[in-house]
């Protein structure tokens, strides 16, 4: 009976080292000195499990009631520190002006999103390139910036993603930051 395997637990001590956990058939636990490809899985799924702030930027002190596909607005409003209806409004009309609907509701195109946020003196980044992972929230610079995912965009505060769902999981494709 001595088949012992991972659990995928782990004990972290004071000092800041960790041991995995094995069990074996017999339900016996012990553990030992985690390897190098364990503190990594470690290290990668404490990133993962990340929180997030929840906030709506303003959204529903302005008497907008509802879901929508707002997330431009809303870390537009969040992270330039505008009006949720200022916001929106500026990205509607931006969108408008390039032959789209005159709405921030249901989204916003990436190039029209880049061109209003360059307006405001802000540019644009590549995300930060890792060996084995992508780039998370976790991985944006100190400061204020708008990281864009997969259909969506999110306010990122000092590593930490500011919206109304968590999104610490989606990979970020880059960000703009104030120039």
């Amino acid at each position: 009976m001595d088949n012992w395997q991972y659990t995928l637990d782990f004990i972290e001590w004071a000092d800041g080292s960790f041991d995995a956990v094995y069990s074996n058939d017999a339900g016996d636990v012990e553990w030992k000195p985690a390897t190098p490809a364990q503190i990594k899985v470690i290290q990668q799924r404490r990133e993962i499990e990340m929180t997030y702030i929840f906030n709506d930027g303003g959204r529903a002190a302005a008497g907008f009631k509802g879901t929508a596909g707002d997330c431009g607005a809303r870390a537009m409003a969040i992270a330039l520190g505008l009006e949720y209806k200022a916001a929106y409004k500026e990205l509607a009309q931006a969108n408008k002006d390039m032959g789209f609907a005159k709405s921030a509701r249901n989204g916003i195109m990436k190039n029209v999103y880049g061109m209003v946020l360059k307006r405001h003196g802000w540019v644009w980044h590549s995300a930060p390139k890792f060996d084995g992972r992508k780039a998370r929230c976790s991985d944006m610079p100190t400061g204020t910036v708008i990281a864009r995912q997969s259909h969506h965009f999110v306010a990122v505060i000092d590593g930490q993603p500011h919206d109304i769902f968590n999104c610490t999981r989606k990979m970020v494709y880059g960000y703009w930051a104030r120039a």
